[in-house]
């Protein structure tokens, strides 16, 4: 089985897991429709659960920050649905997840910055999926790491870039945090309320609509497709994860085929 994807965009798009011949031209048209150059990769599907490291390097040493457990809606485009920080990955996995990103960024000669290395859990152990010299996405490194750990990397990474010290990068705070999107459906969106009790609720960091009324959705097929996100903030990552999927039930949306 593979995984044939665009080359040249971000954000999940052009991703098609082929496990058959027959959809050879389904996977090429769907990851050449999202190629900028009309280039496709073509990579082995790694099967198991997927997790990104959120890592700083300073002269040369990299100390990870957070690892983020990422739930996706699963073959064949693989859309990120939801992030949570802490990892609740078993100690002796969480070890193998850091040495694996640690090495990744020393293969790639990374000496200064913040890193975002996606790795998948296989049966044989963590694999390196990619390495994004840079800040994680989807509010990870903005928000999650912040709200479960109190590291700022953000923050870090601006003073890094202008010489000067550090802030702390002690996990002080030790708390759980999760964000889940609302994903995109055929049809017109004919209706969004966010309720108070859940734009008020003490344990919402953010919640928000991006799509508006009128709009015309199409397939949930990429990152692209997601039309609002709530953030939450509890005592760990399982519980907050939950409660962004009992909250974002009480958003109402209407979506008219």
């Amino acid at each position: 089985m593979y995984c044939s994807t665009s080359s040249s965009l971000s954000g999940s798009r052009g991703i098609f897991l082929l496990e058959n011949e027959k959809d050879i031209d389904k996977a090429y048209k769907h990851a050449t429709e999202n190629s900028r150059n009309r280039t496709i990769l073509v990579e082995e599907y790694m099967q198991g659960e997927e997790v990104s490291v959120e890592t700083l390097t300073s002269k040369g040493e990299t100390k990870v920050v957070a690892i983020t457990d990422k739930i996706t809606t699963g073959a064949p485009h693989f859309i990120e649905n939801a992030h949570k920080i802490q990892s609740t990955k078993d100690k002796d996995i969480k070890t193998k997840i850091s040495q694996l990103a640690i090495a990744a960024n020393k293969a790639l000669n990374i000496e200064t910055g913040p890193s975002h290395t996606e790795i998948m859990v296989t049966k044989d152990g963590p694999k390196v999926v990619e390495v994004g010299a840079r800040l994680g996405g989807d509010f990870i490194t903005s928000h999650l790491v912040k709200y479960a750990t109190s590291i700022d990397i953000l923050e870090a990474h601006l003073k890094q870039s202008v010489n000067e010290p550090l802030p702390s990068m002690n996990n002080i705070l030790n708390k759980g945090s999760a964000v889940h999107f609302i994903q995109s459906r055929p049809g017109v969106l004919k209706k969004a309320i966010i309720p108070d009790s859940v734009k008020n609720h003490p344990q919402v960091i953010e919640v928000a609509l991006s799509a508006n009324i009128g709009d015309e959705l199409g397939l949930a097929d990429s990152s692209t497709s997601r039309i609002g996100y709530i953030i939450c903030q509890a005592n760990n990552s399982k519980e907050a994860l939950n409660l962004c999927k009992k909250l974002i039930k009480n958003i109402e949306i209407e979506i008219e085929s």
